[in-house]
């Protein structure tokens, strides 16, 4: 039993099992991120070593630090990750959900290149609900056909369906 056990162990360490399913799917995902990054409109190269350390490069060869992105670039590159990771939840796994929610990605940091962009590829995902909780939503209301707006007058929330 004890042989069974640290055998287990150095299975689980980050050096056994779990580095071999990384180094597999690694490129993968680096791959997968850097597409998304290129259809958001993105100009720099993201990385995730094995131990998940990011590298960023601008150019592919300039490296920048996470923290010297711009408001943009880093909703740009959490969508990138995000978009990644459910890709390959659904390629993996045998359910596949069909609903998405994001919670104000379309702040004012991120630029009409980046709200169209991310539109853009929203709706390549079809037959994905997907619902956009803003609190600034002047800006992107015309883009949807489908629009659930909330208030909440007297400290309760009411909510009115707007079909444009």
């Amino acid at each position: 039993e004890i042989d069974v056990h640290e055998f287990a162990m150095v299975l689980m360490k980050d050096t056994g099992f779990k580095s071999m399913v990384i180094k597999e799917y690694l490129p993968v995902i680096n791959q997968l991120i850097n597409m998304y990054l290129k259809k958001l409109g993105s100009y720099f190269y993201f990385e995730f070593d094995e131990n998940f350390d990011d590298t960023v490069l601008a150019r592919h060869v300039d490296e920048l630090q996470y923290a010297s992105l711009s408001g943009g670039e880093r909703i740009r590159l959490t969508l990138a990750i995000l978009f990644t990771w459910r890709y390959i939840c659904i390629k993996k796994n045998t359910a596949n959900c069909n609903l998405l929610i994001l919670d104000e990605i379309f702040s004012e940091s991120l630029d009409r290149d980046g709200v169209d962009a991310t539109i853009a590829l929203l709706k390549e995902l079809n037959g994905i609900h997907t619902f956009i909780i803003s609190p600034n939503s002047e800006n992107i209301r015309p883009k949807f056909s489908d629009i659930i707006e909330v208030t909440k007058p007297a400290d309760f929330s009411v909510y009115t369906s707007i079909t444009q």
